[in-house]
């Protein structure tokens, strides 16, 4: 799917398991190539958003198709873009696919790549910028991996907004501060750092 392997989530849950409301994706489809604004668009990147949308709901064989190649695209990205680890961070695959559903509901005539370039815009400013190890943490059901990097800017912006001590280091003392953070944004108070939450966190 979209992110690396230790961070991946089951197809269900990809479709049933986020009920808060996509990011929304800002600008146009093309990134200029040649000196006319002109790229050439390879494989699942040239299917309508429509038919994206199509196989999301039946639940289709074509689906791995289209996220293998919003993969390679997201790695590209990783590779050529100057200054960025892991454009994907703290957003699981579930949290890609809805947000690619809603923008392509929206412009369903557009092709997928404009999806897909129109997300890589919206992830831009919480990419990973530098290596950073991945930290396995309990999740609500089960556990979870994210970069250091970002557990340390959770903690950070917990403590901005009043509900961590930055002294208290522990992942005890961290899912006591999500927790309190959740319950007063009226989320479900897990103590798990997950889409809904980080989301809220980060953008409020």
């Amino acid at each position: 799917m979209i992110n690396t392997p230790s961070k991946k989530l089951p197809l269900s849950l990809v479709l049933s398991g986020f009920l808060f409301a996509a990011t929304a994706f800002g600008g146009g489809a093309a990134q200029a190539a040649d000196k006319d604004g002109n790229l050439a668009i390879k494989g699942m990147g040239l299917a309508k958003c429509s038919a994206f949308v199509e196989s999301l709901d039946a639940r289709d064989d074509r689906i791995d198709a289209y996220f293998g190649w919003a993969s390679g695209y997201l790695t590209a990205v990783n590779q050529y873009e100057t200054g960025i680890y892991d454009i994907v961070d703290w957003q699981s695959d579930g949290y890609i696919a809805i947000s690619l559903k809603n923008w392509c509901s929206a412009n369903a005539d557009e092709p997928f790549f404009a999806a897909v370039y129109a997300m890589t815009k919206s992830l831009k400013p919480d990419a990973v910028k530098t290596e950073s190890p991945l930290v396995e943490i309990a999740g609500a059901s089960n556990s979870m991996r994210l970069y250091r990097s970002t557990l340390d800017r959770i903690r950070e912006r917990l403590a901005e907004l009043g509900f961590h001590n930055p002294s208290a280091q522990g992942e005890d003392d961290l899912k006591s501060a999500i927790t309190r953070f959740q319950a007063a944004r009226g989320l479900p108070a897990t103590g798990a750092p997950d889409d809904p939450t980080l989301f809220m966190l980060f953008k409020e």
